[in-house]
């Protein structure tokens, strides 16, 4: 039995997971293929899974159809348009993949809505857009990833990187664009939950020496919070190279909690003297 390929223009979709290709597996097992398989050029162009699954299943006579239609393109992005099994970043880059093989072969491609009668004619960018769900800003970034290294591109199709940073990438020199895809992925440090004040229900039901050790806690615990917090965002401003920006905003956060801290300690001082005022005189009273 004759071997295929699948053709670059049904390639530009994501594949199934694991998971979904043995659920097709086990579909085709019980009840046969229920669509035929699409081969153009001498390759799959559309049906690649069930291809894939019937060579597994090893059945002799696999049912295809020759594409006989002028947008390939259009087609596949019709077929794909009721399975959108793609997150808004895949099926974008699909789309503008799929338009851009199409274009540099010399057959811009046409979207053909399985819904409606006719045919959208020279695909635009809100067209391509509309199609894909998303915004056209969003489109642009998947077409401009379109030129970017096959790592990036194959990153995108798998759903491990965005489009968004996939086109930042593609500006890059192609050895960096693969180390960028290569690299380790650094997961950002959470900042913690600023400390909440200590809840005083009364002034009866607190002893004034427990009052001031929880104040005392909680300001060094919001002095901690601000400064670390500031630190964590000068760390990502130094991966975006804005560092010197954010090493002046940390030098004012500090500046600022400081004179917070100072403000609130004699606050604190001023209503530990007046308590022990008001014991010294209560106590002359008895």
């Amino acid at each position: 039995m004759k071997k295929y390929e699948q053709h670059p223009i049904g390639a530009a979709w994501p594949a199934l997971s694991d998971e979904d290709f043995q659920k097709l597996v086990d579909s085709i097992e019980s009840i046969g293929i229920l669509e035929k398989i699409t081969v153009y050029e001498g390759k799959i162009l559309d049906g690649w899974h069930r291809y894939r699954a019937c060579t597994e299943l090893r059945v002799k006579n696999i049912p295809m159809v020759e594409y006989e239609g002028n947008d390939p393109g259009g087609f596949v992005i019709a077929k794909n348009d009721a399975r959108r099994h793609e997150d808004k970043s895949q099926r974008a880059f699909a789309i503008a993949e799929t338009l851009d093989i199409c274009e540099k072969s010399g057959r811009p491609s046409r979207y053909v809505d399985s819904n409606k009668p006719g045919k959208i004619a020279g695909l635009t960018t809100a067209d391509a857009a509309a199609i894909a769900g998303v915004s056209e800003r969003t489109m642009r970034e998947a077409k401009a990833v379109t030129k970017a290294e096959s790592e990036v591109k194959e990153a995108v199709k798998a759903g491990e990187m965005s489009v968004s940073e996939a086109a930042k990438l593609s500006k890059l020199p192609p050895e960096e664009q693969r180390a960028a895809v290569s690299a380790p992925k650094e997961r950002k440090p959470k900042v913690p939950k600023a400390p909440k004040p200590p809840k005083i229900e009364s002034e009866e039901t607190v002893p004034l020496a427990e009052y001031r050790i929880l104040q005392d806690k909680y300001d060094e615990l919001s002095s901690n919070y601000q400064v670390l917090a500031a630190e964590l965002d000068a760390c990502e401003a130094i991966r975006n190279g804005e560092q010197i920006d954010h090493f002046k905003k940390l030098n004012q956060q500090l500046v600022a909690v400081t004179a917070s801290r100072d403000e609130f300690q004699n606050k604190c001082g001023e209503l530990t003297r007046q308590v022990n005022y008001l014991n010294a005189k209560l106590k002359k009273t008895k």
